[in-house]
């Protein structure tokens, strides 16, 4: 997929009707550390987003914490992504601390709080916590 991310980037057809390509690693616990790795590279060189999914589950907090001994975001800022240039988007967030709202208050990280997503997970991230950490996030 990471060639057809580019290939939308290089598109100028889309680009001229609003379409944008984004990198969309899935989650933390879903891709490699290699492949953050890549996606971040990318990223930089063609100031294309990140868009992924993190801290959205118990079992994805459990799963890095026993491979890496640190939550997602803390996760992804050892890996540099989260003062990646370019925008990362990160749905979710359920499950963060105030370390990780520590690390998301750069400008160019922002959270996304999906209504239909919490309701399947029945369990709301705590949007109140993100507003009172100062930090960017949409619905």
């Amino acid at each position: 997929m990471l060639d057809e991310t580019y290939k939308i980037h290089s598109n100028h057809l889309y680009e001229s009707s609003g379409i944008y390509a984004a990198f969309g690693p899935h989650a933390t616990d879903t891709v490699s550390e290699s492949l953050w790795k890549e996606i971040l590279d990318g990223s930089k060189e063609l100031n294309i987003p990140i868009h992924a999914h993190i801290a959205q589950s118990y079992e994805e907090i459990n799963r890095i914490y026993k491979k890496h001994k640190t939550t997602p975001i803390q996760f992804l800022n050892s890996l540099g992504i989260l003062k990646n240039p370019s925008s990362n988007l990160f749905i979710h967030g359920i499950y963060l601390n105030k370390k990780d709202f520590k690390l998301l208050q750069s400008k160019n990280n922002a959270l996304v709080f999906c209504p239909f997503s919490q309701m399947i997970f029945q369990f709301p991230a705590n949007i109140i916590d993100w507003y009172k950490n100062k930090l960017k996030w949409f619905v």
